[in-house]
């Protein structure tokens, strides 16, 4: 076992046992806040800061664009970072494994929203743990992945269409580990033949789902569905551009650009623009709600923590590049 390997096993068990033990609560703002109360007028193209907004989303999308193309990571780095790619793949096993056990303790279905409550609910958290477990030891994970992208529709059939899109990551997730497997630490696994032919597109398949769902959200909870996020700042105060003397920046404003900000990461995701520092922005996002919400925040998000921590580590991956296919489509040379 390497110094990088023992360190993250060290890591990680403190903070399993830490949040086994902590009460449960989420940041999500759906899990925070009644919007039932709140009413928001909704957006429209004609308002300035929507305007403004789409002004930014193509510059964002454009300055994205030409750094992907010119920003190149240095090589002494690449090598270092091709060197943590098993380890790195393994830790996503375990954290996703404990992640899955965390939630079953805290009764919930991959998100803090989806409680449990009915017998054929306990039956779906017995499936989750069972995940949980064999992704922890390596027990077939393979097999536990493939459980988990049909627990994935089981919930979704149970808990609605809005829900399942809600948690769309978790089909990245399940189709990486079926992909990917478990490089070390392992007990038993199977590798079908079929899987090493699909192994270059485990990240980018992580990579597109983990930003369609920052997209869906982005648009579902906030632009969508201003309620949801006024009803969040009439009990967190956080629109911090009031703090910084610009009064004219309204709660509805900053519901509409942390909405779409959080839609850009999810656009930048996609296209395998400027991965990995998307992912530096995601890491910095989720410890600001961490801290400013407390430790538990960690539990909802681990996940995403260890989606980040592979992406930081892979980058955007050799496939499914919006980047590369406009790179390809040169209409000048025809």
């Amino acid at each position: 076992m390497s110094r990088f390997q023992k360190k993250s096993f060290l890591v990680f068990s403190f903070l399993f046992f830490f949040f086994a033990f902590v009460p449960s609560v989420s940041a999500h703002v759906k899990w925070f806040v009644n919007a039932t109360s709140t009413k928001a007028q909704g957006y429209s193209l004609s308002e300035w800061p929507v305007l403004v907004f789409l002004a930014v989303v193509i510059t964002i999308l454009i300055v994205s664009f030409i750094l992907d193309r010119f920003l190149k990571i240095p090589e002494k780095y690449r090598l270092y970072l091709a060197r943590l790619e098993s380890q790195a793949t393994t830790l996503f096993n375990i954290i996703i494994g404990a992640s899955l056990i965390l939630f079953s303790l805290n009764d919930y279905l991959f998100a803090p929203n989806l409680q449990t409550s009915t017998s054929f609910d306990s039956i779906l958290l017995c499936l989750q743990v069972l995940c949980g477990i064999a992704l922890i030891f390596g027990l077939f994970s393979r097999i536990a992945a493939a459980t988990l992208l049909i627990l994935y529709f089981a919930v979704g059939v149970h808990f609605g269409l809005a829900n399942m899109l809600d948690t769309l990551d978790v089909v990245g997730i399940a189709l990486f580990l079926l992909v990917a497997g478990r490089p070390n630490w392992k007990l038993f696994d199977i590798k079908p033949r079929i899987l090493e032919a699909l192994q270059p597109y485990a990240v980018p398949i992580l990579r597109v789902f983990t930003g369609l769902n920052l997209l869906i959200l982005g648009f579902s909870e906030k632009i969508l569905n201003p309620n949801l996020g006024q009803a969040f700042l009439d009990n967190h105060p956080w629109n911090f551009m009031k703090i910084l003397g610009f009064e004219w920046f309204s709660d509805r404003t900053f519901i509409l650009f942390a909405g779409g900000f959080e839609a850009i990461f999810g656009l930048l995701l996609l296209f395998g623009l400027i991965t990995r520092l998307t992912a530096l922005a995601l890491a910095g996002f989720f410890v600001t709600t961490m801290i400013l919400l407390g430790p538990i925040e960690l539990i909802g998000h681990l996940p995403h923590f260890a989606i980040v921590f592979v992406l930081l580590v892979f980058g955007s991956g050799d496939k499914l590049r919006f980047g590369d296919f406009l790179a390809r489509y040169n209409p000048l040379k025809y």
